[in-house]
C-alpha cells in the first residue's frame, strides 16, 4: 500500500482513546515546553467547536520500532 493511500483526518480524540504507547524521538526532546504553553495548547482544544473542524497540522505516526 502506497503512504498516500493511507493518509486520512483523524478526531484528535481518537488518538489518546486508543490503547497506544507512543514514543518521541531523542531529537525531539530536546524542544521543552513550560506550563505556560501545555495551558495555551489546552485552552485552544477546550475552545474547539465540537460539532466543528480544527485543523491541526500534521502528525506523523509510525508503526513498529523504527
Amino acid at each position: 500500500m502506497q503512504i498516500a493511500e493511507q493518509i486520512r483526518p483523524k478526531e484528535i480524540g481518537d488518538l489518546f482513546n486508543q490503547n497506544e504507547r507512543f514514543r518521541i524521538p531523542s531529537y525531539q526532546r530536546r524542544y521543552s515546553w513550560e506550563d505556560e504553553h501545555f495551558e495555551d495548547l489546552w485552552n485552544d482544544l477546550n475552545s474547539i467547536d465540537p460539532e466543528g473542524s480544527h485543523f491541526f497540522g500534521t502528525i506523523v505516526f509510525m508503526s513498529g520500532t523504527h
